[in-house]
């Protein structure tokens, strides 16, 4: 009998279901479902937990009448096992890390070179390639853009994108990014759109700063969800889009609401 015929065995013994099981456990019920199926097998800390759930030892799960070594054996072959699979999906995930950093990186540098062609007015004819890339001149950018560089912000929060990235909170990485490419367009245009923003002023600053701070809070929101909750049909997942997209409208009320009369 295979280590998962007699899991599920001992499981109906103990008349425990697969979700009861996977709570006392700390794992996902696909877990359980997955080790009864032979599909995967409990790593060495949860096949112990696994015994004291069902009522049995770890001797009774794993010992096999064909295999002749001892229960000490097998479990330290188990133990090698689990440690060379962790190691095998720690190196993966250092991976993913990087290529999600990189690819961060990369989406704040198409940002910049798409803001610097259509909301730059340098005239390229009077200046270096060079020159136009590097400027920091507000004069020279719209508002928001020039507001962004001038201040070192694009800077600062394409680096907390990407030390986010390579540290492993990929989810919280995108998360940002994306507020800042959203809220880059939505602060420049609605930012000093009239009649509501008196003229000469701007406050895009305010609603670009409103929708990437918030960004942290739903980026950090995201990374505490599992990895079967990420699909459109989640509805973990629609309450956070609605959520994200709420909060977006509000900022932009809110700040449009709240701009003082212009002085006379």
């Amino acid at each position: 009998m295979a280590l998962g015929d007699r899991i599920k065995e001992c499981r109906q013994t103990a008349r425990l279901s697969q979700e009861k099981v996977a709570e006392l456990i700390g794992v996902s019920r696909q877990a359980v479902t997955k080790w009864e199926a032979n599909q995967s097998a409990p790593n060495t800390e949860n096949l112990f937990k696994l015994a004291e759930v069902l009522g049995t030892t770890v001797d009774l799960l794993i010992k096999s009448e064909n295999d002749t070594a001892s229960v000490a054996e097998q479990v330290y072959r188990m133990f090698k096992e689990d440690e060379a699979r962790k190691e095998a999906e720690a190196r993966r995930q250092r991976q993913m890390n990087w290529c999600c950093a990189l690819t961060v990186a990369g989406g704040y540098l198409l940002i910049f070179l798409l803001c610097k062609i259509f909301w730059c007015d340098y005239d390229l004819s009077q200046t270096t390639f060079v020159g136009w890339l590097t400027s920091t001149a507000p004069s020279h950018h719209e508002y928001l853009l020039g507001w962004l560089i001038s201040k070192d912000l694009y800077l600062y929060t394409s680096i907390v994108s990407i030390l986010s990235a390579a540290l492993g909170k990929r989810r919280l990485s995108l998360t940002t990014l994306g507020a800042f490419a959203i809220g880059l367009p939505l602060g420049e245009y609605l930012g000093g759109i009239p009649p509501l923003v008196p003229e000469g002023y701007h406050y895009g600053w305010a609603i670009w700063s409103g929708i990437y701070l918030g960004s942290l809070f739903f980026g950090i929101w995201l990374q505490r969800f599992s990895d079967e909750e990420l699909t459109w049909g989640s509805q973990r997942l629609r309450r956070w889009c609605l959520f994200a997209a709420l909060y977006v409208i509000g900022i932009i009320l809110l700040v449009l609401t709240s701009i003082p009369p212009a002085p006379y």
